[in-house]
């Protein structure tokens, strides 16, 4: 699956985590503060560094959510990306190894 879109994110810590973190969704993704334009069902490749990693991770991505500019809820503008089952799961595992129990924790994020 080839896709000339890349975008690059880097997740500084936990607290951030847990706001990009979208746990409901299939093999997990992330929200990604951005002004660019992207379409959903869009395919791109997400160079991804989370927390205290040293490299970035590729990882071919889904858009599956999209907010837009000046929403009425005051949610910051940007897209939700979930993560495309080549990965298997390993990202998910990754960043739910990170927040341990704080996962599901019921506290506002980026999209919810």
């Amino acid at each position: 699956m080839l896709t000339e879109e890349v975008i690059e994110v880097t997740i500084k810590n936990s607290t951030e985590l847990f706001q990009t973190y979208m746990p409901f969704i299939i093999n997990g993704g992330v929200f990604i503060v951005t002004n660019k334009n992207f379409k959903m069902g869009q395919i791109l490749s997400l160079k991804i560094k989370i927390v205290d990693e040293i490299n970035f991770t590729t990882i071919l991505s889904k858009i599956i959510w999209i907010t837009p500019p000046k929403t009425e809820n005051h949610k910051l503008t940007g897209i939700g990306v979930q993560f495309m089952k080549e990965d298997n799961g390993a990202t998910k595992s990754k960043i739910e190894s990170i927040l341990g129990s704080n996962t599901f924790i019921n506290k506002p994020t980026y999209t919810m």
